[in-house]
């Protein structure tokens, strides 16, 4: 407004000259003679009239003007005529001029509010100098730093043994810095940027309404259990150097040595770059969820300016209230305060850090460690030693002199050397490192109030713990930049003394969960502790294969209902096959899914997904050929046929009740076998038993009489009732999910039917490999083949080589005694990467709590009166506690349940219908 004023004078005082000069100059335009007077009509020398003055132009008050000279300009000229500037380009100077005004004005209103207390220069908040894009920073000069960022591991619930193992590790951690080394443990609870609840599922197809009921009951979940922080541990080393490449080689080393001891605590270590340094610094700075704009590529080509513009606030000043103590820092939308763990009683526990980080406060936890050298400590706990004798022997003097008792010493003076003594044994024989400590906590909200509340909160938290906590006034700045991760120390008299074992005890692990892509995990239920969804992707274990334990009654029938339910509708069926009217999915790499039912358990969730569900047993016209198989090409080859030995011998031993064949019956066997097969080879065609039984037969006829009792106890799986498995394959195959009801086949045919649905899903499986889809297959009650040995045989090789061609195995037992008691047990574990473990009878419970290692906590949740769907989910070791009880009132409640009584009253109604 000021610049607009001066610029309307200004041509108004112009106006007035033209005019004055026009009035005072005039020319006669016939004689050229100038009349000085200005009111004269008639030109005195010729006497001709003389013009009327003309008036000045007058321009309109919002015409353009000229932003260098201020003259009048027509619109949208690109030059002035006054001045010949660049009218644009004028503009925009005028407008970078005009900018350190704006500053000022900022900066005024800053002091206002402030006063004298404002932060001057908010780039020093951020803590360091330079940050280069592979996460590489000069915190001050002369020191580099990098940061690592690890995972949690179960501790807490880990039996005894184990945390001793982890601290024991930890141990090591602590001992692998040397000076003058410094590192630094931030433990982060960062507020989550969004309070929105994930709905998993996509809601459409044919089975959008399951979709929908589903992603209620997760929202419910959500609700329940929310966690409002995100949970972050960073580990950040730095080394003096005297440039960044010598840096740099340092750092590499620290890298690799800090990453595998944190591998050995079963902790991924995954270093930060540049940007993800700034961002973390940014969020404890400024807050989460604040717009963060650093991009290195728009940055200068050193890749080393400008970085800390977009780290630190805005402003920064103490509020009113703490002008005099200075104790609380404000800045753009968040309040932060900085706490001192000064010191640590002789009750402190393990758990002390875990309990306060879970706390519902925004923080960051750090502890910063500054290794000494051994010999120097050594040196000063002897002249520590040697004070303290000095000062008791004087102490003994006087008191002597006096007339007391020398020997009487005061219990703080014995004390003080006692503990002197002990430190210099610990330093010395049991090879421990002494570091100088220094401890922050730093709590942040969005008002002064909001900060002060939690402060109170950890302070009170704290003292449970015996951990002495206190304020930090006028030192705020320095502790609040002594507390981010660049492993620089800002408070030099801040300092205790801590051994290798003492800083151990500052266990920094919380509870640990596994969250992996939603879209492509299985979701065995909720975290028991944190309320998080536990989500397992079976690509990212050790081994895809998964096992269920529970006894009858524990909630194994909902659990399993409810993780395939979940699988099946990331894959909606939207598109609607015209030839069979049925809805299909339209993605061609959607997993296929086969179900080993005995107990009709997915009957009703198979019609829902138009499953195909052949019935199998006397009376029914499915079947699956036994002897179907060919190699991983599609081909059949002889060396399929000797592959496949051991199905052939598992057959014959359980259709002659489990005994084991002689050595004049295998060979009988193999050679029927072979000659079963050989007008197959290379051909599209396959045998069947009716081909082996007749193969049998006439090496019998020929005096073979091993043969002839082979074939005599395969005649009733043939000729017989139990001929579900003779013929050749007549089932249809469902892209999406398939159901073998085996509930009516009888129990001398279960293990002939374990081992047709395997050859089928093994046949399956290499197809679908060559397309590129997964295959997972549901072995209920797979303690069927258990006893019999060629069968397991059969069992493992599908644990150990087909997941090379995309297959999962989900093994479900109500008796896990009987598989864990098995010698080959542990090498189906082995190739297991996920278990889910619910309630179990007391011999199984000990069993499960022996080979898997559980503590108390996590063997109780076991138990037989444990409430259905609670349990332990163990990842590749690490174990979870478990919840996955469904609300009665969800629509997918009833789908899922397997009341036996429920079941019965539904396959009576359907006979009926």
């Amino acid at each position: 407004m000021f610049g607009k004023r001066k610029g309307k004078a200004s041509s108004s005082k112009a106006s007035k000259k033209g005019r004055k000069a026009a009035n005072e100059a005039r020319t006669c335009v016939f004689c050229g003679e100038e009349v000085a007077d200005p009111s004269a009509v008639y030109c005195p020398a010729c006497g001709a009239v003389m013009p009327k003055p003309e008036a000045p132009k007058e321009e309109p008050e919002d015409a353009e003007r000229c932003p260098k000279c201020g003259a009048f300009i027509d619109e949208g000229a690109p030059f002035c005529p006054a001045c010949g500037c660049n009218v644009a380009v004028a503009k925009k100077q005028a407008e970078r001029a005009a900018a350190p005004k704006r500053k000022k004005k900022v900066d005024k209103e800053l002091k206002r509010i402030a006063g004298e207390q404002a932060v001057l220069c908010t780039n020093d908040l951020a803590g360091f100098e330079l940050m280069y894009e592979d996460g590489l920073a000069e915190s001050v000069e002369g020191t580099f730093s990098r940061t690592l960022e690890f995972t949690d591991v179960s501790y807490e619930n880990e039996r005894e043994d184990q945390q001793d193992a982890i601290f024991d590790k930890l141990c090591s951690l602590h001992h692998f810095f040397q000076s003058p080394e410094c590192y630094q443990l931030n433990l982060v609870n960062v507020p989550r940027t969004t309070r929105r609840v994930e709905r998993y599922l996509p809601e459409t197809g044919a089975n959008k309404d399951m979709a929908v009921s589903y992603n209620d009951l997760i929202e419910q979940k959500q609700r329940e259990g929310r966690v409002e922080f995100e949970r972050r541990n960073f580990l950040t080393f730095s080394v003096p150097a005297a440039s960044a490449e010598q840096a740099a080689v340092r750092l590499r080393a620290l890298r690799e040595g800090a990453t595998a001891q944190l591998a050995h605590m079963e902790s991924k270590a995954t270093p930060l770059d540049g940007l993800e340094r700034a961002s973390l610094i940014h969020d404890l700075l400024v807050g989460p969820g604040k717009l963060f704009t650093l991009d290195y590529g728009k940055l200068a080509k050193t890749k080393k300016t400008h970085v800390r513009d977009y780290v630190a606030p805005a402003w920064a000043v103490y509020p009113p209230e703490e002008r005099t103590l200075r104790r609380t820092l404000q800045m753009p939308g968040i309040f932060a305060k900085t706490l001192h763990i000064k010191d640590f009683g002789s009750d402190l526990q393990d758990s002390a850090l875990r309990q306060i980080r879970r706390l519902p406060v925004p923080m960051n936890i750090s502890l910063l460690f500054q290794p000494q050298k051994k010999s120097k400590m050594v040196q000063t706990v002897r002249q520590n030693i040697d004070v303290t004798q000095a000062e008791m022997q004087d102490y003994a003097q006087a008191v002597g002199k006096s007339g007391g008792d020398p020997t009487l010493l005061p219990p703080a003076m014995e004390d003080r050397e006692m503990e002197g003594r002990e430190l210099l044994d610990f330093i010395r024989n049991k090879d421990q490192q002494i570091a100088w400590f220094q401890g922050f906590i730093t709590v942040y909200g969005k008002s002064l109030a909001d900060v002060e509340r939690n402060a109170n909160l950890v302070m009170d938290e704290c003292s449970t713990w015996t951990l002495e906590v206190t304020e930090l006034p006028l030192q705020q700045e320095q502790a609040l930049m002594g507390a981010l991760p660049l492993a620089t120390p800002r408070l030099s008299k801040k300092y205790r003394s801590l051994t290798n074992a003492e800083a151990a005890a500052l266990v920094p692990f919380s509870s640990q969960n596994v969250c992996d892509d939603p879209a492509k995990s299985y979701r065995p239920g909720v975290n028991e502790v944190s309320g998080e969804q536990i989500l397992v992707d079976p690509d990212k274990t050790k081994s895809p294969h998964m096992w269920v334990f529970g006894m009858t009654g524990s909630g194994k029938g909902m659990e399993m209902n409810s993780l395939v339910t979940y699988s099946l509708l990331q894959h909606p069926r939207t598109v609607l096959d015209k030839e069979t009217g049925r809805y299909v999915c339209d993605d061609p790499n959607a997993p296929e899914w086969h179900f080993m039912d005995w107990h009709d358990e997915y009957w009703e969730l198979g019609d829902l997904f138009d499953a195909s569900e052949p019935q199998f047993g006397p009376g029914h016209d499915s079947c699956i050929n036994v002897m179907d198989m060919s190699g991983t090409m599609g081909d059949l080859a002889r060396r399929d046929v000797q592959a496949n030995a051991d199905v052939f011998i598992a057959i014959m031993e359980s259709c002659m009740k489990g005994d084991s064949l002689t050595n004049a019956q295998l060979t009988a066997l193999d050679e029927a076998v072979r000659a079963a097969y050989e007008p197959h080879i290379g051909r599209p065609t396959r045998p069947d038993l009716t081909d082996l039984y007749r193969e049998l037969r006439r090496s019998g006829e020929a005096g073979n009489r091993s043969a002839v009792d082979l074939a005599d106890a395969l005649g009733v799986y043939v000729n017989g009732s139990f001929n579900s498995f003779a013929g050749q394959t007549n089932i249809e195959v469902n892209p999406l999910m398939n159901v073998y009801r085996m509930s009516e086949v009888g129990k001398n045919m279960r293990t002939l039917a374990v081992l047709a649905v395997l050859q089928h899903v093994r046949q399956r499986a290499y197809e679908n490999y060559r397309h590129g889809k997964q295959t997972y297959l549901v072995f209920e009650e797979c303690q069927i083949v258990f006893n019999n040995a060629p069968a397991m045989d059969v069992l493992m090789s599908f644990f150990s080589e087909m997941r090379k061609f995309g297959l999962k195995m989900i093994c479900v037992t109500q008796l896990p005694n009987a598989v864990l008691s098995h010698p080959d047990a542990s090498k189906l574990f082995e190739n297991s990467g996920i278990f889910v473990f619910l309630a179990q009878q007391a011999q199984n419970q000990d069993t499960l709590a022996r080979m898997f290692k559980l503590s108390d906590s996590q063997y109780d949740r076991l138990s037989a009166g444990a409430p259905k769907g609670t349990g332990l989910v163990v990842v590749d070791g690490l174990k979870i506690a478990m919840n996955n009880r469904i609300d009665p009132k969800n629509p997918l409640y009833e789908v899922w349940n397997t009341d036996p009584d429920k079941y019965a009253a539904k396959l009576k109604a359907a006979r009926v219908l």
